[in-house]
């Protein structure tokens, strides 16, 4: 009897803790960015494990993402929420189908399950199908085309002033023909509230699929409202609001708006901030979406309470990317009743009390990345709860390669409540030379990380792990268990000069955060598959810019520009542009390939600090260590000898090629057949990191010897495979 309990107890806690996965389900896809949720039972210890690869569909080479965050519903609290596992896969392109894998692991049980799916991201919104053109010239016209607005309606207004209120389009397209509202230019097409109170300019009823694009709103109250819930694809682009209190206003349960590339000017003037007036803006909000799967994109923002908020509990899939905000009053990005996979992305804001806040990110998981933030007045990052009864505390927050410039603390937290399971990693983190305290994070940390972040200047800091305590300076604190490979930083981090000023009070214009050429933060971050993986030097560099790489855009982008073509900083595709085939020089590469760099087989190899080269499923096959054939490779200098062998395998390999300045470098591969194998054939591929095939030549008869030679820049495998016989390369040189 007593053996049977001890059985029962041990596998009732093996099945507890081993992990059973449902089926993966997929958010409401954005533009650029798909999220995953994969529902479990089990693995109360939190131990299993979900990774993710991703490939454009038809592609060849899988792409590592972020792995799927484990939510803690028991950290929750006020909320419901079910056990899974979720995550966001980033920086796509629209309208583009791809491959997702998730596999899944858990030690208890030895589970090792994969998942296959398929998911398409949204294209860029585009016009009607079938057009057809609606002139109008005055209010009356105006009205009657909005009344009489049916799907492929292109309603546009000659410029001019259309004063008045409550103007409203009661009916809705649809995905194939939208209806578009257009002024003839934006400035010069004006809607005017006449300085109404209580109102909306304009105002959109229809269930969705309505464009608002290129003209002016000002004098308000609100300048728009989409006031039906459960609208869908609604878009405003290119406008300009002014001299409102509130920009664009929602309805609960929307999805899939565009709100991209316009300009919104509220009345609030820096440097007033909320505690001046015991928060008497904080509802002046410039963009507020409820619902989910809505984009924030390349908007200018400046005199507002909140520049963006998520309006409603629960909403998910919603990515805030690339807007520019002037100046704000309280928050510049509220990720606050998001529940999961809600996304800032490439921000800058400057002038802001307290400039991205999650109170809460309810499961989690949130993303702020390579965010731009200066003249932080209070709390840079606001990982606060809602004293509720439970409170609802923050989950599941990532704080990835963001640069911030505070004028009090470089990190600041002011809560009694705790934030959970969250990380921040490759930060530059810095506050004025003269200030107190470096770090003052007063919340109980449950599972957070700090590491890889820089820091200026030296202490003291304040952590409250286990209890609230303080460590005078930098080295005091990686003793102490945090900031493991973390790193002090001085006064010349950025190329600029600039550095953090106690004086919030002047408006001051964003800086240049580009890092100095011998900056502290150079290389010192870790790698973050999908976020940083296109580093340029030995590693990802801390904070939000790359040295090396375009700067990414913020606020409006120049016509013609968009999510399918704008630069956004390191591209993980690198590009191949095909030399010459060399049949002449045979194995003297001196002096003619790798002038700085080479890599010869059975040898040895030297490569430049501008590129990383690794191989996949390759031996190596040396014929003769010592040979007097022309046919042979020199040996790297000094050696005056020459070898003969080859890299090989069964039937292909691959090896992965990163140039990782912005310069186009030539790349040379030397193919030798030493025993010349009749009919012996090989497939040379070279590929960028999405698989897309750049170059492509069949090799045959080269026991002579043959080199291909490119110009490559950025990422690009070069794969060989055996056609007839096994695959051959010999050396890779670099110039």
């Amino acid at each position: 009897m007593r053996l049977w309990l001890l059985v029962t107890v041990a596998f009732s806690a093996w099945g507890q803790n081993g992990l059973i996965p449902g089926t993966p389900v997929l958010d409401r896809p954005t533009l650029t960015a798909l999220g995953i949720k994969l529902p479990v039972t089990g693995d109360t210890n939190y131990n299993a494990a979900v990774s993710v690869r991703y490939r454009k569909q038809g592609a060849a080479a899988w792409k590592s993402a972020q792995p799927l965050f484990r939510v803690h519903p028991e950290s929750i609290g006020f909320n419901t929420v079910a056990p899974h596992f979720a995550g966001s896969i980033l920086d796509l392109r629209p309208a583009t189908t791809y491959d997702v894998e998730l596999r899944v692991t858990d030690i208890d049980t030895s589970l090792d399950q994969t998942f296959t799916l398929t998911a398409a991201t949204r294209p860029v919104p585009g016009y009607p199908a079938t057009p057809r053109q609606v002139p109008v010239s005055n209010v009356t016209q105006m009205n009657a085309a909005f009344a009489a607005a049916q799907p492929g309606d292109v309603i546009t207004l000659a410029d001019g002033i259309y004063t008045g209120s409550f103007f409203n389009i009661p009916a809705a397209g649809n995905a194939v023909n939208p209806i578009v509202i257009r002024g003839t230019t934006r400035d010069g097409t004006i809607l005017d509230g006449a300085g109404c109170t209580g109102c909306n300019v304009l105002e959109v009823y229809g269930g969705g699929y309505v464009t608002i694009e290129n003209l002016t709103i000002r004098n308000a109250e609100r300048a728009l409202r989409f006031q039906a819930n459960g609208a869908t694809g609604n878009v405003v682009r290119g406008i300009r609001t002014t001299n409102t209190v509130q920009a664009i206003g929602s309805k609960p349960d929307q999805t899939d708006f565009y709100i991209a590339d316009n300009v919104f000017e509220g009345r609030l003037v820096w440097p007033l901030v909320v505690p001046q007036d015991g928060a008497l803006h904080a509802s002046d909000t410039g963009v507020a979406v409820q619902g989910h799967g809505h984009v924030v994109a390349h908007n200018r923002l400046s005199g507002f309470g909140d520049a963006i908020d998520i309006g409603q509990s629960g909403s998910r899939a919603i990515d805030v990317i690339g807007n520019d905000v002037l100046w704000s009053y309280d928050n510049g990005i509220e990720l606050d009743g998001g529940e999961g996979n809600v996304r800032a992305l490439r921000n800058r804001l400057a002038n802001v009390f307290m400039p991205i806040s999650v109170q809460p990110v309810i499961a989690g998981p949130g993303y702020i990345i390579r965010n731009r933030l200066t003249n932080a007045v209070d709390e840079p990052f606001k990982f606060h709860a809602l004293a509720t009864s439970p409170p609802q505390e923050p989950n599941g927050v990532f704080a990835y390669q963001n640069t911030s410039l505070a004028s009090m603390n470089a990190l600041r937290v002011q809560t009694p409540l705790s934030s959970h399971h969250f990380a921040f990693l490759n930060n530059i983190l810095m506050a004025p030379a003269t200030t107190g305290i470096v770090v003052d994070w007063t919340a109980p940390i449950d599972d957070g990380v700090f590491n890889y972040n820089g820091y200026f200047p030296d202490g003291p800091f304040y952590f409250n792990r286990g209890g609230y305590q303080g460590y005078p300076n930098f080295a005091s604190l990686q003793a102490a268990g945090f900031e493991q490979q973390g790193t002090l930083l001085n006064g010349g981090t950025f190329a600029s000069g600039v550095t953090p000023s106690a004086n919030y009070s002047p408006l001051q214009p964003a800086p240049d955060l580009s890092l100095a050429s011998n900056s502290a933060a150079l290389d010192r971050g870790v790698v973050l598959p999908n976020i940083n993986d296109a580093y340029r030097g030995l590693g990802p560099d801390m904070g939000a810019l790359e040295l090396g790489c375009p700067a990414p855009g913020y606020g409006p982008r120049p016509p013609g520009v968009d999510e399918s073509n704008e630069v956004i900083g390191c591209e993980t595709t690198g590009s191949a542009a095909y030399v010459r085939t060399d049949l002449g020089t045979r194995g003297s590469w001196r002096n003619i390939y790798g002038g700085q760099g080479y890599s010869i087989a059975g040898n040895t190899r030297s490569l430049p600090a501008w590129a990383t080269l690794a191989s996949n499923g390759t031996s190596t096959v040396v014929w003769s260590a010592v040979s007097s054939s022309f046919r042979a490779l020199q040996k790297a200098p000094p050696s005056t000898q020459r070898i003969s062998a080859a890299w090989t395998a069964a039937n292909s390999f691959t090896f992965n090629l990163n140039v990782t300045d912005i310069n186009a470098r030539q790349v040379a591969l030397y193919f030798l057949d030493w025993n010349s194998v009749p009919a012996r054939q090989q497939l040379v591929e070279v590929l960028d990191w999405n698989g897309e095939v750049l170059y492509q030549q069949t090799l045959s008869s080269f026991s002579s010897g043959v080199y291909l030679v490119w110009n490559v820049t950025g990422r690009v495998q070069i794969r060989v495979t055996g056609l007839n016989g096994a695959p051959l390369v010999s050396g890779i040189f670099l110039n």
